[in-house]
């Protein structure tokens, strides 16, 4: 990094993708932070690759049938899932691409079996395919919800603020290795897992924010919700990762697995089960696409099951359901119940370095780098 002075400004020259660019010195050091034009580049990637296997299995079943449509989504999947492990990205934009990716992969799923939630070869279908939102749907005309442009303000004011709060907050923890083993039961323990679940959800959930006002701004659509307040509304399990939690994903796992089985008389809670399996496997999928194999195979694995297994033992129980309690006791019951098990979820994004990347992400954003800065 090589800094220049003038009369007037002061920037930084810093390399993306191989050319030099000025950035604002008070925007912070972006020497380590993730390569945003190369993420940019690598959804593009993925969403070519994700259309070219999509049209290739719509022309070719027509002609070869099934077996045809299997090659290609085999063909076409594989290099969604490998696009991100075989390139050379910060562990930020390595987390989003293979995240986007195995969206994808899910999507040729569904579509394969008939469960995309728009008409195949509508503009909204497009969109969704393209995309990793899922555009509102009006269930009277079956077409898109049109809004102002303008309503893409809030989304960028609200995600930004929450980089703001990512930033701020992940500032208050040490980048300290908490082994799954622990359980995170201490105190501190518990402050660090429960801090850094935030910092999860405040980068989803702004990454979507953001993302959102941009195709709204753009196409003047409505998006669906990704995120629905889910670690401060949150009653019982069931409502944190039915109706709150990534609802993209849940969306998607819930057309691609859940349903598909149900429809063939598999009993409900086996079906539950089989798509938290899923949700385990795609992390441990994210996980060793972005950081490589550095932390212990299974553990999120293990986490997503296990929520699986407390959600139909309270099933089973009815009478010892937390939402009885009420809010704010429920959520707080809900809250201790998942903590001494965050670990296993958490811990494998610390050792990867994802934390620390969030933090260098937004530098500008954090508040003691603000306070620094105007008592300079």
């Amino acid at each position: 990094t090589t800094t220049t002075s003038s009369c007037t400004t002061t920037t930084t020259n810093t390399t993306i993708m191989g050319a030099t660019t000025p950035l604002p010195l008070f925007v912070g050091n972006f020497e380590s932070a993730p390569d945003l034009w190369g993420l940019v580049f690598m959804h593009l990637t993925l969403g070519l690759l994700l259309t070219m296997g999509v049209s290739g299995v719509m022309v070719m079943t027509n002609r070869y049938g099934k077996v045809i449509r299997a090659v290609i989504f085999l063909v076409f999947g594989s290099a969604l899932l490998a696009h991100p492990a075989l390139s050379n990205l910060d562990p930020v934009s390595a987390f989003t691409a293979s995240f986007l990716a195995f969206c994808s992969w899910l999507k040729m799923i569904e579509w394969c079996i008939g469960r995309t939630p728009l008409v195949i070869g509508s503009t909204g279908w497009w969109i969704y395919m393209l995309s990793v939102l899922e555009p509102r749907v009006n269930r009277q005309t079956k077409g898109l919800v049109p809004v102002s442009r303008s309503s893409s303000l809030p989304l960028f004011a609200r995600g930004l603020f929450k980089f703001f709060l990512m930033s701020t907050m992940l500032g208050l923890i040490p980048d300290v290795d908490l082994s799954a083993s622990t359980l995170g039961i201490t105190w501190n323990g518990c402050k660090i897992t429960y801090i850094r679940a935030w910092g999860i959800y405040l980068f989803l959930s702004g990454v979507f924010d953001l993302y959102a006002g941009l195709l709204t701004a753009v196409l003047g659509i409505e998006f669906t919700a990704s995120f629905n307040s889910p670690l401060t509304h949150s009653a019982t399990l069931s409502e944190f990762w039915g109706t709150r939690w990534n609802m993209v994903i849940h969306g998607l796992l819930a057309r691609a697995i859940f349903q598909p089985l149900r429809s063939i008389n598999v009993r409900k809670q086996s079906a539950s089960l089989a798509a938290f399996g899923m949700s385990g496997l795609f992390h441990e999928y994210l996980v060793a696409s972005a950081f490589g194999l550095s932390h212990a195979p299974g553990s999120m694995a293990f986490f997503f099951v296990s929520q699986a297994a407390i959600i139909t033992f309270f099933k089973t129980f009815p009478s010892l359901t937390l939402g009885q309690l009420g809010r704010p006791y429920s959520t707080i019951a809900c809250t201790l119940l998942v903590l001494p098990l965050g670990p296993f979820f958490l811990s494998p994004l610390a050792a990867g370095g994802l934390y620390a990347n969030m933090r260098e992400l937004i530098p500008a954003f954090s508040l003691a780098n603000l306070a620094a800065r105007f008592s300079a």
